[in-house]
């Protein structure tokens, strides 16, 4: 009916790494989304219907029956799981411009919800480490980029700073790859066979 606790405990922490929680459920999205996503359900009375979908399909990741109806009831997966990356990278972009006019409200309320993930990975011992905390650095340094976009009136400097948001994007990525693939990290490529023992 549910899936074991190390998967509930981990799933907060897991939305800004590729670390898989099993049953194919991955995150590993980008620092900048999970802001996007927080400004999102700051909107009041906007973007009802993707509030819903978003919820909704959270909350399927977390039950193994939706997962076994979306596997042709063989056996709960979360392959289907790339409709909410596709999901967060919607909201992503319907969201970006405004990233760009936050008002002073909008950003302190962005900061206190990112302090509240912040304090929640850190309590959680299962969303502890440099996998998730590197990401979240990431994240306060694209909001206070995303702060002083608003404060400079000077064109030069806004391009600057959304030069400085696409690299920090391409880092996190950089980041979350380097987590999962290196031998400092969960060493994924380890589990694979290389191209020489294949061909004997």
């Amino acid at each position: 009916l549910f899936y074991n606790h190390t998967f509930y405990s981990a799933f907060l922490g897991r939305f800004f790494t590729a670390y898989s929680l099993g049953s194919w459920t991955c995150g590993g999205f980008s620092a900048i989304a999970i802001l996007a996503v927080f400004l999102l359900f700051m909107k009041r009375k906007q973007w009802t219907l993707l509030k819903i979908f978003f919820v909704a399909s959270i909350v399927g990741l977390m039950i193994p029956l939706v997962g076994k109806i979306f596997n042709g009831f063989s056996y709960p997966t979360n392959r289907w799981g790339f409709i909410v990356a596709f999901m967060v990278a919607f909201i992503l972009a319907a969201m970006w411009q405004q990233l760009m006019t936050l008002t002073k409200k909008e950003a302190f309320g962005l900061f206190l919800c990112l302090t509240v993930y912040t304090t929640i990975t850190l309590i959680v011992e299962q969303s502890r480490g440099l996998h998730i905390f590197v990401p979240i650095i990431i994240a306060y340094i694209c909001l206070m980029l995303m702060v002083l976009f608003r404060e400079n009136t000077s064109e030069r400097l806004k391009k600057l700073c959304q030069t400085a948001l696409l690299v920090l994007t391409m880092l996190g990525v950089f980041v979350n790859a380097f987590w999962l693939y290196s031998v400092h990290g969960k060493n994924y490529a380890s589990e694979f066979m290389d191209y020489q023992t294949k061909r004997q």
